[in-house]
């Protein structure tokens, strides 16, 4: 994520937004090689604010560099590591790892009746028939907004 991938809304948009801003992911770092779009809300803007940088990579290395794409993977493995039960999956018995976050998150919406569409919007899925994919275009960023605040209640209060 860099500093000028982001756009934060005006004190009047945020209301009439109800989100803090949005971050645009360009294609090039795309799997599907289509920009994305995610919704900022203020829990995640807190995330971003707390950084301490104003320009360049929002979230760097201790070198100043572009995480690596193994840092979750080995943050998550040092977790498992240090913790006497770790953090299993529940059919595999496997430790958890980044993608699972993914899938835990489609999982709870999905169990908790979120939008199919935001969800997959969100996951930056494809979904639907060709023509659907055609005539679709809105990127439900409000809807999305408001299912990722539901998601961090979710994660901070079980709720």
């Amino acid at each position: 994520m860099t500093w000028d991938e982001i756009n934060l809304y005006s004190h009047k948009k945020k209301k009439e937004k109800q989100y803090s801003g949005d971050w645009t992911i360009p294609a090039s770092r795309m799997k599907m090689r289509q920009e994305h779009v995610v919704p900022i809300t203020k829990e995640m803007l807190k995330i971003i604010e707390s950084s301490g940088t104003t320009s360049g990579l929002v979230f760097a290395s201790q070198k100043g560099m572009q995480l690596s794409d193994m840092t979750l993977s080995q943050t998550m493995k040092r977790i498992n590591a240090s913790d006497a039960n770790g953090f299993l999956d529940k059919k595999t018995h496997k430790p958890a790892v980044p993608h699972g976050l993914r899938s835990t998150f489609r999982d709870w919406a999905s169990v908790t009746k979120q939008s199919r569409e935001a969800a997959e919007i969100q996951l930056s899925h494809k979904f639907g028939s060709s023509m659907e994919l055609v005539y679709r275009r809105d990127e439900l960023l409000m809807d999305r907004a408001e299912m990722l605040e539901r998601w961090y209640d979710f994660l901070e209060h079980g709720s």
